[in-house]
């Protein structure tokens, strides 16, 4: 993982910690976060770290290391604080820095702060990044997180997929406030971990994710809802949802490390570099490497393998 830094250091150089470590580390800082900040915070001021916001994080953690009860619990408690849009227009809202529904934490964003729309696209209209054909093709046409707003940008064709989660307004492009967590997440980790706990309950499972989806839903016959069978129907199905719910949001990466999956893009969407279709699981290019400016500065640290 990385060097646990939790105290000032002068000279000295620290080896990089175990994940394991690492985890233990932030387990403890987010329960020690939580109980200070329950004493000083009434959770309103969604721009701030408040405890809703430690518990929203907390249950992300357990997610990830597979403390799956510990991840009902968190999430379970965001999912009865924060409601889900209450209609498109809501939702759309959202994207537009017009409503803060279901946001639990974001950071606000104000000129001179940097502009995260620009990540895809610059203000002079060169695309570095859009939305790939292959993650427009998963979403029904009456699924409100697939519009104009959401999802995608206006002026959009179909030989053009703009990135349209941070456009921010016409006068400053990109500038967008950045959305931490939203409590849609929290129905996924809910509906992930009663289906991968030691007892899954796959009908509690169902349910979360299925609430999400109705709350997407543009008609009444859009996003039926779903059932799973077993684990990896489960995982798939999940998965999936996530992909659609939290795109460029930054858990795609996490998903696919999480389940050793790789990267199998389509044709059309690799065009010009055919050689990039494809990124095996356990790929070295996964994993960035260390720069050679922080290797220099600490002797401790070596560097990922293959670089």
């Amino acid at each position: 993982a990385v060097p646990i830094v939790d105290k000032v250091i002068v000279f000295e150089q620290l080896p990089r910690n175990t994940v394991g470590q690492l985890m233990a580390f932030v387990k403890r800082d987010l329960e020690t976060a939580y109980n200070t900040l329950n004493e000083v915070s009434d959770n309103s001021d969604v721009t701030r770290i408040t405890p809703l916001a430690v518990q929203a994080i907390r249950a992300r953690v357990a997610l990830y290391s597979k403390e799956y009860n510990d991840a009902i619990a968190f999430s379970t408690e965001v999912i009865n604080a924060v409601p889900l849009a209450a209609n498109a227009t809501e939702y759309i809202d959202i994207w537009a820095d017009a409503s803060d529904a279901e946001v639990v934490y974001k950071l606000k964003r104000v000129s001179g702060d940097g502009n995260i729309g620009r990540i895809f696209q610059d203000n002079n209209g060169d695309i570095f990044y859009n939305v790939s054909y292959d993650l427009f093709s998963k979403f029904q046409s009456n699924d409100v997180r697939r519009r104009v707003g959401a999802l995608i940008e206006p002026g959009s064709t179909q030989f053009n997929w703009k990135v349209g989660k941070y456009s921010g307004p016409d006068t400053d492009y990109g500038l967008a406030d950045i959305k931490v967590v939203r409590v849609a997440e929290m129905y996924l980790i809910l509906s992930e971990a009663q289906a991968l706990k030691d007892a899954p309950d796959f009908t509690a499972a169902a349910d979360a994710i299925n609430q999400l989806r109705a709350s997407r839903r543009l008609t009444t016959s859009a996003l039926p809802n779903l059932t799973f069978s077993d684990r990896a129907d489960a995982i798939d199905k999940i998965l999936l949802e996530r992909r659609k719910e939290l795109a460029f949001e930054g858990h795609r990466f996490f998903d696919l490390k999480r389940f050793n999956l790789g990267i199998d893009r389509i044709p059309t969407d690799v065009v010009l570099n055919p050689t990039a279709e494809n990124l095996l699981p356990g790929d070295y290019r996964f994993t960035l490497p260390i720069p050679q400016a922080a290797i220099f500065a600490n002797d401790k640290l070596t560097q990922n393998p293959t670089y």
